[in-house]
């Protein structure tokens, strides 16, 4: 891969880059709010109305568009992550985006902090 098809994809997915430096560790109930301001953020920038709601644990975020569908679609994702730690197992910092030979690498990248990428982990 070029080094013009990184910096294309990196720049493709500066949301994914933002959303993969926030360090929502929920086993150590750390950064959950900022994750779901930042989820918050992003849903209204694509036309969601969205609110957050408070649980006493970690938030819960929804959004909501009316497409004028006759049936409703309902969607859970969650922007959490288990701990990084060991951190030197790591061959990047685990939260900065990483793109190596086409595939993204951070921590969340493929589970649920994805937003779409079909790469890897």
């Amino acid at each position: 891969m070029t080094l013009e098809k990184v910096y294309k994809l990196i720049e493709e997915r500066k949301d994914l880059a933002e959303f993969i430096a926030i360090p929502s560790v929920s086993a150590k109930e750390e950064f959950l709010v900022e994750a779901a301001e930042f989820s918050k953020k992003l849903l209204e920038k694509y036309g969601f109305k969205a609110k957050i709601h408070d649980t006493g644990g970690g938030p819960v975020v929804t959004g909501i568009i009316d497409v004028g569908a006759k049936r409703t679609l309902m969607f859970y994702d969650h922007a959490d992550v288990q701990p990084a730690e060991p951190f030197d197992l790591w061959d990047s910092p685990p939260f900065e985006l990483a793109i190596r030979e086409g595939r993204m690498y951070g921590c969340g990248v493929a589970d649920n902090k994805d937003l779409k990428n079909k790469s890897g982990s």
